[in-house]
């Protein structure tokens, strides 16, 4: 698998964490957002929640699942 880097991934290689949205990862995977959320849920990915219901990722973590599909 060939991962692909966007712009804003080189500020996480250089060190500043990069926070992803539901809508962000579900692109990036080409799945709905119901599916992260689903995901999250079964513990196959993992998210930090921010606030009552608002999720974010970690870069590091979603890369770390790509390599491991």
């Amino acid at each position: 698998m060939q991962l692909f880097l966007c712009p804003d991934d080189f500020k996480a290689i250089l060190g500043v964490r990069m926070m992803l949205t539901v809508d962000q990862v579900a692109e990036r995977f080409e799945v709905t957002p119901e599916t992260i959320r689903r995901w999250v849920r079964r513990g196959k990915i993992k998210a930090r929640k921010i606030g009552y219901r608002t999720l974010r990722f970690r870069l590091a973590d979603i890369v770390k699942f790509e390599e491991g599909r």
